[in-house]
């Protein structure tokens, strides 16, 4: 059975916070990577895969970013991405 974890960790030279999931599940071949990569590039949601096709849209709307997908077979897969860091200054009383 695959393990997942997710973390969230802070890319100190972007100062961009982001979100890594990994699965150490049976990870994908270059071929079955280009196709869930590929998808994430139409203009439509696909039958396969609308989840992460979703997700990956959300992000450019939001935030002007993407997932990115790390896999090998026997190794697992990493799918992650990062957004901009909004600085929030509580209001001061007067």
């Amino acid at each position: 059975m695959p393990f997942i974890t997710e973390e969230l960790w802070q890319q100190l030279r972007e100062r961009e916070p982001g979100v890594r999931v990994l699965n150490t599940g049976a990870g994908m071949t270059p071929q079955q990577l280009a196709q869930v990569r590929s998808t994430l590039e139409l203009d439509f949601a696909p039958a396969k895969g609308m989840g992460l096709f979703n997700i990956n849209k959300r992000l450019q709307l939001q935030y002007g970013t993407q997932l990115s997908i790390r896999s090998r077979p026997a190794h697992g897969t990493v799918v992650a991405f990062s957004f901009p860091a909004q600085r929030y200054d509580p209001p001061q009383p007067d």
